[in-house]
């Protein structure tokens, strides 16, 4: 009998960092890219770990290249 393998989708953790535009350092705001989206998008970014300068990203890079900021404006629209 031939075996039948059902597709299972299995979620990839895709890490979410931030470049500091004065360093360059690369920083992970959160452990989890979904709050990491939620801090950039309300913009409660924290500082760089390496020189302490304020962290920022293009909201609107954010929501074309990532799917995931997308479902979380999304939320944030609802709630």
């Amino acid at each position: 009998l031939p075996q039948v393998h059902k597709e299972i989708s299995v979620p990839v953790f895709v890490p979410f960092f931030v470049y500091c535009s004065e360093c360059g350092h690369r920083n992970r705001p959160h452990n989890k890219p979904r709050e990491g989206m939620r801090l950039a998008l309300t913009d409660q970014l924290p500082v760089c770990r390496k020189c302490e300068e304020p962290l920022s990203v293009s909201k609107e890079q954010l929501l074309a290249t990532r799917p995931l900021a997308r479902e979380v404006q999304a939320q944030l629209d609802q709630g």
